[in-house]
């Protein structure tokens, strides 16, 4: 599922080979010394980022939104989103970003968020 929305998100921005070159740089992200803390991707445009997290199943948990919990206090950082084989979108009371699978697609076709 991780390599499918790398795919995606390579094919929709890429600044350099993608159709709309939404972003500016595309990367993994684990801090030093936190076990398995990670966010599978972080976006970067200009000064800004977003960080996102591929889940393959359709209902999340607590410990499936710990690497964007974790990385929360990035300086720029202007969205955290995990995507999702669910139904329905949801926002988080710590503000992440609930997507399914659907809406992720949309908002790279588009460039927009639903």
């Amino acid at each position: 599922f991780e390599g499918w929305v790398a795919t995606l998100l390579r094919t929709y921005g890429d600044p350099d080979h993608g159709l709309g070159a939404r972003y500016d740089d595309l990367f993994y992200w684990a801090p030093s010394g936190a076990g398995t803390i990670e966010v599978d991707f972080v976006i970067r445009r200009g000064v800004e980022y977003i960080a996102i997290e591929a889940k393959a199943k359709p209902m999340l948990h607590a410990h499936d939104l710990k690497g964007l919990r974790a990385i929360q206090n990035l300086p720029g950082l202007t969205r955290r989103v995990v995507v999702f084989m669910g139904e329905r979108p949801f926002r988080t009371n710590d503000g992440i970003e609930a997507l399914p699978v659907r809406h992720f697609l949309n908002e790279l076709e588009h460039g927009t968020r639903d």
